[in-house]
């Protein structure tokens, strides 16, 4: 099992995937840049992400965990992003389940609130580590590797998705498709992804069996019709 700094890190990048595939992220929304990188887009802070118990009160970010984890809902605002929107929000209800995306966020934000050299405008990823003389924050390849070690882990490499066909882009595209696979409206998947028309659609894959499960059945269902482009019937 790993310890200091490496349970950290392992933390972040489970919650961070988790936070990214719920919420429909970019990679770059979440992860550091490059020093020498001038992007549009922001990464989400702490001071972005609003928390709201079942009576639709706000939870303090500097809460302890355990009344984090009571939040039912948790927001993001979006300060900047790639398509040049700014001030949106974005929210999600908990789960209830062991994956959920609004105890994922508690997790990264009472992480980084409640270390003195952390700050409520650290990026979402950022984790502490004793070893380190400040803060650090996932690099883009943090996810990508995770993805790709996820995807053999899993067995995933066996239903046709080998780990050089996957990236952190990967949970944003998959976030779209489990939508989609579970009949949420398009406009909901659009608003989510924060996509300005239907791009969002290159992202479903049509290969996927689910598209075709029950078509054989429906398709050998016989109906009654007629061809309402049959000849005219005369009147005397």
């Amino acid at each position: 099992m790993a310890t200091g700094s490496d349970s950290n890190k392992v933390q972040a990048v489970s919650d961070m995937s988790t936070i990214a595939f719920f919420y429909l992220l970019r990679v770059g929304e979440y992860t550091s840049h490059r020093q020498h990188e001038h992007r549009r887009t922001q990464q989400f802070r702490p001071c972005d992400i609003t928390f709201w118990d079942k009576d639709d009160n706000v939870i303090p970010n500097t809460a302890p965990l355990e009344a984090l984890y009571l939040a039912t809902s948790a927001t993001m605002r979006i300060t900047n992003q790639k398509n040049g929107t700014k001030g949106d929000r974005i929210s999600h209800s908990a789960s209830g389940l062991l994956v959920c995306p609004v105890r994922a966020l508690a997790r990264r934000v009472h992480h980084i609130m409640s270390h003195p050299q952390c700050s409520a405008t650290d990026i979402i990823s950022t984790y502490y580590s004793p070893h380190a003389h400040r803060p650090l924050a996932l690099q883009p390849g943090d996810i990508n590797t995770a993805i790709k070690i996820t995807v053999r882990a899993i067995g995933l490499d066996k239903k046709g998705f080998p780990p050089n066909s996957v990236s952190s882009h990967s949970l944003r595209a998959g976030g779209a498709m489990a939508m989609h696979l579970n009949n949420i409206p398009s406009a909901t998947i659009r608003k989510q992804g924060r996509w300005s028309s239907d791009t969002f659609l290159m992202y479903i894959h049509a290969q996927i069996s689910a598209f075709s499960n029950g078509l054989s059945t429906a398709m050998s269902t016989e109906i009654g019709w007629h061809n309402i482009d049959g000849p005219n019937v005369a009147t005397h």
